[in-house]
């Protein structure tokens, strides 16, 4: 289009073929128009928000509506009104933003800079206000760096992490390098750790540890303890866990406040726990200790945490609602490292019924301050919880989330991985289990057992040895955590499905006594799902029956419905392989429909094969329609109204499961498949 345009005005056609660059043909577009035209749209194109009304003040001497006629005529501009602003301003539209570009090329960088002044007077923002100062400014200057660095601190405050990384390099840059007193930071050294710590918050490691390396030869006394410290976290994402330790332990030799004490202390427990929990939870007690004899609250909060999550990875019991009281107390900003942020870990791994809410107000936290690490470990936390309570599309949508604010890690990659491979995906699983990489031997039991369980899901039983490593690595590592890593109750299933009995009923064992010294209601129903199984192997029918009733209730009160369905499929195929038919079917029939909702594929036709090894026939329609419950019935009338489950659970005063429940025994009882087909039941039947 534009070498037509070219050859339209009156170029000729070798000269209008071979542009040396799409801006330059876009320039002589520009170049061609009024030099006040000119002048405006250079103006337009530095402002963040070009309004009509700060051009002409920017530009006394120029009609500057007149002006962007000719600009308007040629298509470069469009002028329109600011919806969002009252009263109504007019702005100056670009028609593509290499025109902007092309519109300035050709400036000088005296004429840049003098514009660039000339704006910085009339602009309000104080963000855009100060990057016109520093671009009108070549030398250092102490005002102009105090502008910058306000700017940048206000650009933290707005959740713009990355404008603030270039507002406050470019306040370190425009710092004169003097120094007031010697027994404190100079100007300069102040603005870089603000420089490094905002680089921090933007995931810029590397970049972070080459600004403090700035300091690091002039540093002494408080500051070389605040360099230090603050090198853990970019040394443990880019070095990895071993380099983090020492330079945890580093900072402990030389940080003297006790909450940044408590900081360091927690982030070495959470390095520690890496590669082995135990030595992870001997840190978090040391560091507890350490706190609650200094006295300092914010130390005892931030402790209390990270002993808290070191507990939970244990196997240990917590006293959640302690932990929910230090991150209520605290004051400070809500970080990933705060005791709200690590409150998150806690509340998800033991599925506490707050974790999605609090997690969501960490992550509000953290969209309001532009911390995208606590946005996307909490995003992670929550989609770990949704997949566990069945609502897999919102679940997916956390985890890409979070994958694409932060480097995801392995463990994080992994998770999404068996989400799509149990939503019958495996081809685009198995390519993100080819990205996946792993930090520590903590990390490696969650991707084993990860990869162990897809395997599964595809029918390859060879992949029980997979699940078998991981839980002799997580009893190396020293993780007991039942519902961290949930994948034990798989190992029992796919062990027993081999003929391992013995090895199975070990499991089990080992699961059962860390269920019992979590004392989570959770935790119990894995053990007693997997226990069941184990039981149904041996032929006790009737104690494999109680056991898994008891694991269904447990799950459902706590609103586990991927479990749930899991329990309802186990107890299903036991049923049938001792003989009663009519039970296994109700089993697999709700199994089947809780799976169905969810979009899991691969488990609605288990269920599917299950059923079918039953071979009890539907029961003809007519008749079944006089077997229906007094419930079922008014839950079929109220589907044929065309009501919603949750619709019809508050009618009937019933929760949505029962709802469930009865829709699944009419459809088995009437022979049909869907609400539609229902619905023309009874229609049909009333005489509709």
């Amino acid at each position: 289009m534009e070498i037509a345009k070219l050859v339209g005005s009156g170029h000729g056609v070798d000269d209008a073929m071979v542009p040396p660059s799409l801006r330059a043909t876009l320039r002589s577009r520009v170049d061609a128009l009024p030099q006040a035209t000119v002048a405006v749209l250079r103006a337009a194109a530095l402002l963040a928000v070009p309004r009509i009304d700060l051009l002409a003040v920017a530009l006394p001497e120029i009609d500057v509506l007149a002006a962007c006629a000719a600009a308007e005529v040629s298509g470069i501009v469009t002028i329109r009104s600011a919806a969002t602003v009252r009263p109504r301003v007019d702005l100056v539209v670009f028609s593509h933003p290499l025109l902007a570009a092309a519109a300035v090329d050709a400036m000088s960088t005296l004429d840049r800079r003098r514009l660039h002044g000339l704006l910085a007077n009339v602009v309000q923002d104080l963000g855009e206000r100060a990057t016109h100062v520093a671009a009108s400014m070549p030398d250092p200057d102490e005002a102009v760096a105090a502008l910058l660095e306000s700017a940048g601190a206000l650009a933290i405050d707005r959740g713009a992490p990355d404008m603030a990384v270039d507002l406050l390099r470019a306040s370190v840059d425009a710092t004169p390098d003097v120094c007031d007193s010697p027994d404190q930071p100079t100007p300069r050294q102040r603005r870089v750790l603000a420089l490094a710590d905002a680089q921090i918050d933007a995931i810029q490691d590397d970049d972070a540890l080459q600004t403090l390396a700035e300091l690091d030869a002039a540093a002494t006394g408080d500051l070389a303890a605040c360099v230090t410290g603050m090198r853990v976290i970019p040394i443990a994402r880019t070095q990895g866990a071993a380099a983090g330790r020492a330079a945890a332990r580093e900072a402990l030799a030389v940080v003297t406040d006790p909450a940044a004490r408590a900081v360091h202390h927690q982030h070495l427990v959470t390095l520690e726990e890496f590669d082995d929990v135990g030595r992870g939870l001997q840190a978090a007690r040391s560091a507890f200790d350490e706190a609650a004899a200094s006295g300092d609250v914010r130390a005892a909060d931030i402790a209390r945490l990270a002993l808290a999550g070191a507990q939970v990875l244990a196997g240990q019991p917590v006293d959640v609602s302690r932990a929910i009281d230090a991150a209520d107390r605290w004051a400070g900003p809500w970080t990933w490292s705060s005791p709200p942020g690590q409150l998150v870990h806690v509340l998800t791994w033991t599925e506490h019924a707050s974790a999605i809410a609090h997690a969501q107000r960490v992550q509000a936290a953290g969209v309001a301050r532009g911390d995208r690490i606590a946005q996307s470990n909490c995003l992670s936390q929550i989609g770990a919880v949704l997949f566990t309570r069945g609502d897999w599309e919102q679940a997916e949508g956390c985890l890409r989330r979070s994958i694409e604010l932060d480097e995801p890690s392995g463990p994080l990659l992994a998770d999404l991985a068996y989400l799509l491979a149990s939503s019958g995906r495996e081809g685009e699983a198995r390519g993100l289990l080819d990205q996946v990489t792993a930090r520590g031997r903590l990390d490696l039991v969650h991707l084993d057992a990860r990869r162990g369980l897809i395997g599964l899901l595809s029918g390859a039983t060879a992949s029980v040895d997979g699940l078998v490593e991981a839980e002799a690595l997580a009893i190396d590592v020293g993780l007991r955590a039942v519902r961290a890593v949930p994948y034990r109750r798989d190992l029992v299933e796919a062990l027993v499905a081999v003929g391992r009995v013995d090895e199975a009923s070990a499991a089990v064992e080992r699961l059962m006594d860390d269920a019992a010294r979590c004392d989570l209601d959770n935790a119990r129903a894995d053990a007693a799902a997997a226990g069941a199984v184990v039981e149904a192997a041996l032929g006790h029918a009737a104690e494999a029956r109680d056991m898994f009733v008891a694991a269904a209730k447990m799950q459902e009160r706590s609103g586990l419905r991927y479990e749930l369905a899991r329990t309802l499929l186990a107890a299903g195929s036991a049923a049938r392989r001792a003989g009663r038919r009519a039970d296994g079917r109700e089993f697999l029939d709700e199994a089947a429909v809780l799976f169905g909702d969810m979009g899991a594929r691969p488990w609605v036709a288990r269920c599917a094969d299950e059923v079918a090894r039953i071979g009890l026939r539907s029961t003809a329609r007519g008749s079944a329609s006089r077997q229906l419950t007094p419930t079922e019935q008014q839950v079929a009338d109220l589907v044929a109204d065309g009501r919603t489950n949750a619709e019809i659970a508050n009618a009937l005063f019933v929760s949505v499961r029962t709802v469930e429940s009865n829709l699944t025994r009419v459809y088995r009882k009437l022979g049909l498949r869907s609400r539609t087909e229902l619905t023309r039941h009874i229609g049909s039947a009333s005489g509709g």
